[in-house]
């Protein structure tokens, strides 16, 4: 793996560690090891059961900040950002590819689209709430080529992938709208016979407006104020502070967009056709179903 390479192609500087945001600082028995695992170069191991990162080994790609749940892994001004606004510029329910810096940006595809989009990192890079906004909350079909993955240096990333787009379709069919996202290599059958002629977008150049860059600036602004909060160092844990004040009471950043976006879609008029009370299967979606012994519950509060 050509490390110097490919720190060049996706850009950018390594992400910021949180680690005592880790789930396995919280959980004694959580033994996570995803972000690990995402990581190609191995530039991410477990010390005492927490992450430590080895910027010189980093290639920048992203894979870590998407897959880990508890946001240990941030970047002030990530290229996702740039990208969500060069969509923001193209028509909203128009068929969109996307591709990674490392596939040649050819104009022909087998994917039905109006034209396909290159972001600046892997596409592992793309959170559920991201890959959400992309896709205009399923309005837009949206394609991610994933064809070239089994042979890139960074493989094992494409379980991040595969695991976020399984996870926005899912999302998308719990509330009541038809999956829109779909890979080249597991929707194989829904590809064109034979390749069209389509333009090739660069994400990293937004066709923005004088309006919309002053606009742009301002939300970059909001962005770093809000990054600022997030990572303010937790307060200083006393010995008799109260249970409820001694683990952190607010959700991971990311977690809450990702909830914000679904409440908004789940809308009344939508809740018409699929009612909110229905049962929603949990199995391949970011939620997990508690389930209390009351045997052995102490009944603590």
């Amino acid at each position: 793996m050509d490390i110097p390479l490919l720190q060049e192609r996706f850009g950018g500087r390594a992400p910021q560690v949180r680690a005592e945001s880790c789930l396995n600082a919280r959980h004694r028995h959580a033994d996570c090891t995803r972000c690990v695992d995402a990581c190609a170069p191995a530039a991410i191991a477990l010390e005492d059961r927490l992450p430590e990162l080895d910027p010189d080994l980093c290639v920048h790609c992203g894979a870590c900040v998407a897959t880990c749940p508890t946001d240990v892994f941030s970047q002030l001004s990530p290229p996702e950002k740039t990208l969500a606004l060069t969509f923001e510029q193209l028509p909203g329910a128009a068929p969109l590819e996307l591709i990674c810096s490392l596939v040649e940006p050819a104009k022909t595809t087998h994917a039905p689209v109006a034209a396909r989009v290159q972001h600046r990192r892997c596409l592992a890079a793309l959170t559920p709430e991201q890959l959400l906004t992309l896709s205009g909350d399923g309005a837009r079909p949206l394609w991610l080529d994933d064809s070239a993955c089994a042979a890139c240096p960074l493989h094992p990333a494409h379980a991040v992938i595969r695991a976020s787009v399984a996870t926005v379709n899912g999302l998308l069919a719990a509330v009541g709208r038809t999956p829109s996202l779909a890979l080249h290599t597991e929707d194989a059958d829904r590809l064109l016979d034979e390749p069209i002629q389509r333009p090739v977008l660069d994400g990293m150049r937004p066709q923005v407006s004088r309006r919309g860059f002053f606009g742009a600036l301002r939300k970059m602004a909001e962005d770093r104020v809000e990054q600022a909060l997030e990572e303010e160092p937790a307060p200083m844990l006393r010995a008799a502070a109260p249970v409820d004040q001694r683990l952190p009471r607010q959700l991971p950043p990311s977690r809450k967009r990702l909830l914000d976006r679904l409440a908004r879609l789940a809308s009344f008029e939508e809740a018409a056709e699929a009612p909110l009370d229905r049962e929603v299967p949990l199995a391949g979606l970011p939620f997990a179903a508690v389930h209390v012994d009351p045997a052995a519950c102490s009944g603590c509060g």
